[in-house]
């Protein structure tokens, strides 16, 4: 496939809250037919006859995806692990690109088009999320500095008051936030695979990535299993 076309047929895969994972195809830009994991199914086991049933439903063939979109976190270990997993290899079996975008941007693009400025949060566990601020640039977002790991309650007090504040954090962590800060409506907080695929394509087409078999999720700091390993062998 050349580079400089627009990918005609798009897989896209956003599995960075592992409870919540999903998957979508595009045909020519737009969304033809998305399906949602079970809440209680586990990623590594869905997540591959998901994408099989998608394109059997579709008449597509696997071996006719031009282009692979992925959620690259912050987010779940597990579902990051293996979302970014699932894609490299369909990527490098299908001979198709890959792309990816940046968790807490496909959430940002959740909010109505009236708002400038968001803040959106993922739980990072441990009491702890992953946040970041963004300003709305024409069509886009732009974050204003990289994303932060904070305490919950921390970050429930650096909110910027004209921000609108949304993310998956808020399942667990909406009763710290009070008025008059406005929070988004809940259907808002999840990252939606098609924002996946709109971020991924984008970026795409700017800067197509070279060599994708060194690209790693974005966890942003070591695994409580890694953080335990570090103690006892430092």
């Amino acid at each position: 496939m050349s580079r400089s076309l627009t990918p005609r047929r798009v897989l896209g895969i956003e599995t960075s809250t592992a409870a919540a994972c999903s998957v979508a195809l595009a045909e020519d830009g737009r969304v033809i037919a998305s399906a949602r994991l079970p809440a209680d199914a586990r990623p590594t086991a869905r997540l591959v006859p998901a994408i099989g049933e998608l394109c059997r439903g579709a008449g597509w063939s696997v071996r006719q995806l031009d282009l692979v979109c992925v959620d690259i976190g912050p987010g779940s270990y597990t579902g990051l692990r293996v979302g970014l997993t699932c894609a490299k290899a369909l990527a490098f079996a299908t001979d198709a690109g890959l792309a990816t975008a940046e968790s807490l941007a496909v959430v940002a693009r959740n909010a109505p088009a009236n708002e400038r400025l968001v803040e959106v949060a993922f739980d990072a566990a441990r009491g702890q999320v992953f946040a970041a601020r963004s300003a709305r640039q024409g069509d886009n977002w732009l974050a204003l500095a990289e994303t932060r790991i904070l305490n919950a309650n921390e970050w429930a007090r650096s909110l910027d008051p004209a921000a609108l504040v949304l993310g998956p954090a808020l399942t667990k962590y909406r009763s710290l936030i009070s008025s008059p800060q406005r929070v988004a409506d809940e259907s808002d907080w999840s990252p939606r695979v098609e924002r996946v695929i709109e971020i991924a394509l984008a970026q795409f087409q700017v800067e197509p990535l070279t060599s994708f078999w060194t690209l790693e999720p974005l966890y942003l700091r070591p695994s409580a299993a890694e953080e335990k390993l570090q103690d006892r062998h430092p």
